[in-house]
Parts: structure tokens; sequence; C-alpha cells
């Protein structure tokens, strides 16, 4: 049989293969395979767990434990059972499992000074792709994929059931914790709510730009409420990044992640180091809200341009490399002068000169402004209704309940062009050539075309349209053409 554990190396979770042998000399254990301080201190609760429980430790060999691959860094996540089990089998004080049953054995789990066993959070992250045999670990955290079959075990007394016992069947549901929004109680016009609905529906990365004190972060916070319903797959993810971002483990919605302009590259991207994540990677499947975007240093700033469209980042330090996900939906406020008051099209007389505020402007360049899909100008003052504990008036809920039926339709629309994924192109996502002709002439590269498309498709979705009709690409050209052209004319 081989008795497997489980190493986490960034954002990957790997199995290792854990071997035990005696060798004369000193009665002492020793482990091999580079491992970590964690996995050397877990020989010490080995020790204690197993005089707790009645058995031997060796006293006239050495105890020699290998973790393969052998080039590989291992972290203590839970490799004290697995170095457990494979001490009692190799040392006789318990048989090894028929022939029958399965051949790996996936163990994992932590151990108490007096034997208890507790399941390591990450073990909820563990597909089916990744093991497929018999897993045996502890109590305390509700396996939450249906991974293999597995026993659940309390602590190491009658260590002979953990292998000839029958293994409970495998499971079948996904059982997660039930997602609960974030309040909110803003009333906002029509217009500004559909704004909501597609950055909700679409995810797509928007600036909004403005005069202080009109709404800009407030509505980002309103949006935050509104986001589709985590999936199976946002849960297993943010497992994956507990070990290392431990607050991911108690998320039961998107996160929201609104770091402070004063932040370092380091600190936003990750790195140091141990090539630690950074607040992109916290913002996985979540917002990243850059509030008084100009106010971020252009280091900080022009270290988003990859990682915005690749996912993901590779962090190397050294001899280290380590591939971190921050699949977020970036969303930035900003003013367009210091006093905060310039709009396109306006002229204010602030006591500065034309050249400060165009300065000022000029901070945003080029390459990242067009990595926003979206840009709203904010130009007039909302007030919002902030009383507590209001009903949601009937026009809100209205446009709730629209928004989830646009959610309903675009995943039943997904479902159908994966039915046609071998025709050249979808129905539901074609644009007529004589149409896209007459607006290109505004697009200036291929990510202004890419993000017009986005945005026709998702405003279709919005009014439940299998197609996309010319109002659809005429409020796009607003957002993701137009828009841009006034912004690139002030400065």
């Amino acid at each position: 049989m081989k008795i497997l554990g489980i190493n986490k190396l960034g954002w990957n979770i790997e199995l290792l293969e854990i071997e035990t042998t005696f060798l004369r000399g000193r009665p002492i254990i020793q482990i091999v395979g580079l491992p970590d301080v964690h996995v050397k201190e877990g020989l010490l609760r080995m020790r204690s767990a197993l005089e707790h429980q009645g058995y031997a430790w060796s006293s006239t060999k050495q105890v020699l434990i290998n973790l393969l691959p052998q080039k590989l860094k291992k972290l203590g996540l839970g490799l004290e059972l697995s170095m457990c089990l494979s001490y009692l089998i190799k040392s006789g004080q318990i048989n090894e499992p028929p022939k029958t049953a399965d051949k790996n054995f996936l163990v994992v789990g932590e151990l108490g000074l007096e034997g208890d066993i507790k399941t390591p959070s990450i073990l909820e992250s563990l597909t089916p792709e990744q093991f497929s045999g018999t897993l045996i670990t502890g109590f305390g955290v509700e396996l939450k994929v249906p991974a293999c079959r597995f026993k659940n075990i309390g602590e190491l007394k009658d260590p002979e059931k953990w292998i000839l016992e029958e293994p409970q069947k495998k499971r079948t549901s996904l059982s997660f914790l039930k997602a609960t929004p974030p309040q909110d109680d803003k009333d906002w016009p029509t217009s500004m709510k559909r704004q909501m609905n597609l950055l909700a529906l679409g995810k797509h990365s928007a600036l909004l730009a403005g005069p202080a004190g009109h709404g800009k972060s407030t509505f980002l916070k309103s949006l935050w409420s509104q986001l589709p319903q985590p999936q199976a797959e946002d849960y297993n993810d943010w497992l994956r990044l507990e070990y290392d971002i431990p607050e991911m483990k108690h998320l039961n919605w998107a996160p929201l992640v609104a770091p402070h302009h004063s932040i370092t590259a380091t600190g936003l991207t990750g790195g140091g180091p141990q090539c630690q994540p950074g607040e992109i990677s916290r913002a996985h499947k979540g917002l990243l809200v850059l509030d008084e975007l100009l106010e971020f240093q252009p280091k900080v700033l022009e270290s988003l341009r990859e990682p915005i469209e690749e996912k993901k980042i590779r962090l190397t330090r050294g001899a280290q490399s380590k591939t971190w996900p921050c699949d977020f939906q970036c969303l930035a406020t900003t003013n367009l002068c210091p006093c905060g008051k310039w709009m396109p099209g306006q002229n204010v007389y602030c006591g500065r000169s034309l050249g400060r505020c165009k300065s000022y402007l000029n901070r945003l360049s080029g390459p990242l402004l067009d990595r926003f899909e979206i840009l709203i100008f904010f130009n007039q003052k909302i007030f919002h209704n902030f009383e507590e504990n209001n009903p949601l008036k009937p026009t809100e809920v209205k446009t709730q309940e629209s928004l989830k039926e646009a959610i309903n339709f675009k995943e039943q629309r997904l479902k159908e062009d994966m039915r046609t994924i071998c025709e050249t192109e979808n129905k539901s996502t074609h644009i007529a050539a004589k149409d896209l002709k007459f607006y290109m002439t505004g697009i200036s590269s291929a990510r202004r075309l890419k993000a017009f498309k986005n945005i026709s498709r998702s405003l279709a979705d919005l009014d439940l349209s299998d197609t996309i009709k010319p109002k659809h690409m005429d409020e796009a050209y607003t957002y993701s053409i137009e828009n841009f052209e006034q912004l690139q004319k002030m400065s």
C-alpha cells in the first residue's frame, strides 16, 4: 500500500508519498525530503500522541521517514497523521490492509498532544482529479468536495478500523455555507441601477470618474451586494488560498478588497522572501476597488496591467517561484483634477492652471486605461436614502428581480453556446459586419473592440435578448468608446 499526504506549493496542491524504515543507531526519529519547521514540530506531537494512546516508541533503532518527491519543500499540512500511520504499520503495531482494499490511502490530519485528530481546512479543496482512493482524516471540518471515499476518525485508538472497515460512500452533493450578500439600503436612480446591474452581470472592469462627493465609492459598495451567488469553484479557490491568506476560509460572499492608495507594488501584487500573495489574490473571484486611483504611485498602477489580463501572477524571488490566482473585477474611482471638479465639456474656475490639471490626469497611462472596459462619468450629485430598516421600494425589488432573471438567462445561454461550440461563431455573440463597421471608426485597439462586444452582449442579457440589438450597441459604444475619447481629449 501507499500512504500519501498533502503538500502545498503556492497555489497548487500536490500529493506526497510517505516511506518509513528502521536503521541501527540511536533511538531518534529523522525526516528527509526538505521538511519545513512545521513538519519537524509535528514529530513532537506525533510522539506525544502515540504514548498517550498506548503505542510503543522505538527504543532500540533509529526511525527514518522519507517524504517524496525529495526535491520539493514540504509544508506541514496534516502530515503528522500520515507519518504516524506509516510508522505504526512499519513497526508492526497495526496490520497492513488486505489486498482487496484500495492501494492508495490519503491520510491527512492534525494531531493533538493526547491523540485527538482534526482535519486541516486545506483538504476541503481536494478534487476528484487529484485523488480517487480512500481518504482517512479526522473531524472538525465538513468536507465540501466529493473527492473520494473517506473515513473519519477522532483519535488514534483502534487504528486497524481505519483500514479494515468499509469506507463511507463517495459524497455526491455539495454543501456550502449559505451565501448572505451584504445589506444595502441605498436608493439609486433607474439609470444608475442599470449600470450597477451591467457591472454585476458582466463582471466588467470599470473606471468611475467625476467630482468629489458624487457617490462613486458608495456606488461600488452597493454593487458588492448585487453580485451573483458564488459558485462551487469559487469556494474551492478560496479554501486553497486559506493557508496563506487565513481570512479566505471564512468567506461566504465575494471578497471586497479596497487597499489604501499608499500601498506598495509588493503589497498589491505580492512578493517578499517567501513569494507571498498580495491584495490582488485576496480579491480573487471578488472586487478590487481602487478608490482615488490617481493618488496611487504610478509603479503600483502599472503592476496591475498583466494580472488584469492574465487572471494570475507568477512571482519569482531568488530560487523560489510561485503562481497565485488573481481573477478579480477591477473597479476604480477618481477625480480628474486636483480640485475634483473638472469634467468633459465643462469649464471650471478653481484657481489652478490647465497644465496642472492635465499633469494630474496624465498619471493614468494609456495602457492601464485601456484595461478598463467601461468608463462612467458621474455628472450630477446623487442623493441616497440612508434611513435604516426601511423596506425596499417597489422599483428596487423589481431591479433585483430583473438582475436575477438576467443571470439565469445568461447561464442558460452559455449552456446552449457550449452545444454549438463547433460552429464558426455562436449566434448569441454575433454582431453583423455592417453594424460593426458603423462603430469601427472610434475603436482604436483590439482591446476596445473586445470590450465593445462584451458590453453589448451583457446589455442584451440584461434585456433577456438572444441577439445583440442596435440599442445595445449604442449604449455599449458610450461606455466603451465615446467616454474614453472624451477623456483623451481632456489630457
